[in-house]
């Protein structure tokens, strides 16, 4: 297993924290920023690897990724990629929306698959549905759902690197959130070309955690990469850090070690200090591997 964790760690000081700017140029900059400084942190703490959270502006053109690329090549940590995800939505009910949504997931893959150094994940959101569009849109999800799915499952990307669908907390996205629902979709069409990202927060807000184990039996060997997110409600996910809520992490490092999974562990909740706290915490939980 490697231990890393999310650049979300960093978005307040690097976006929320800094001088607004009405410049193209500079906006690009301050996203940047927020890519070295995370990749920073986690060199200076002997971090397995960064995820890195790649919103609309840096992957919006060639030349931003051209420049996100100079960013990367300064640095030896390895890293993972969490694609876009604020105002992507891949099963919207707008075909323009819809296809913006695909094609930023795309370009991200493609960008990522070419890299001298590609990440072993990449994370990507199966889509939402606004609560009370769910009688309209219901069973149209679906359909868009595996023809995004299908179209993703065109690119080409390194046997090393895995593009994984993130379960979702289905009280908030309405979608590929329960057990249940997804074992329907991840034996869609095209869905074996994928693996699964694993959010600890968005589980327990649908299943509980009586739903640790079943998920286990029945994702794990499509698993490689855990979200370590806990949580205070049910009803919402406000990315609590590891330790401060009420999901029970030793007993889910059982699960994952009873599974055999082998894959990457991600503290991704804000706050640096915080981060660090959550590695003390797991390691002592997980003091034979680390």
């Amino acid at each position: 297993m490697r231990l890393g964790f999310s650049s979300m760690a960093l978005e307040k000081q690097c976006l929320f924290d800094v001088e607004k700017v009405s410049d193209t140029d500079a906006y690009i900059e301050i996203f940047l920023n927020w890519v070295q400084k995370s990749l920073e942190f986690g060199e200076a703490n002997e971090f397995d690897f960064v995820e890195l959270i790649l919103e609309g502006p840096i992957v919006d053109n060639d030349e931003s990724f051209s420049r996100l690329r100079d960013v990367l090549d300064g640095f030896t940590i390895p890293f993972n990629f969490h694609a876009p995800f604020i105002n992507n939505n891949i099963i919207d009910m707008d075909a323009y929306l819809r296809e913006g949504s695909i094609l930023e997931y795309e370009r991200t893959i493609q960008f990522a698959a070419a890299l001298a150094r590609p990440p072993r994940n990449v994370t990507i959101h199966p889509g939402k549905v606004q609560a009370f569009l769910m009688q309209v849109l219901g069973p149209m999800t679906g359909v868009y759902f595996q023809a995004a799915v299908q179209r993703l499952a065109g690119i080409s990307w390194p046997a090393s690197m895995n593009v994984c669908f993130e379960n979702m907390p289905a009280r908030i996205s309405h979608f590929f959130g329960s057990i249940e629902e997804i074992e329907k979709w991840s034996t869609s069409p095209g869905f074996e070309t994928f693996k699964m990202t694993l959010d600890t927060s968005h589980l327990w807000i649908c299943e509980g955690m009586e739903g640790f184990v079943p998920f286990f039996e029945k994702f794990s060997p499509l698993v490689t990469n855990v979200h370590l997110v806990d949580n205070v409600s049910n009803d919402n996910d406000p990315h609590t850090p590891v330790g401060n809520g009420v999901i029970d992490f030793p007993a889910i490092i059982a699960y994952l070690k009873d599974a055999g999974f082998d894959g990457d562990l991600v503290i991704e909740h804000p706050g640096p200090d915080e981060i660090l706290h959550s590695r003390e915490l797991l390691r002592t939980w997980l003091q034979d591997i680390f």
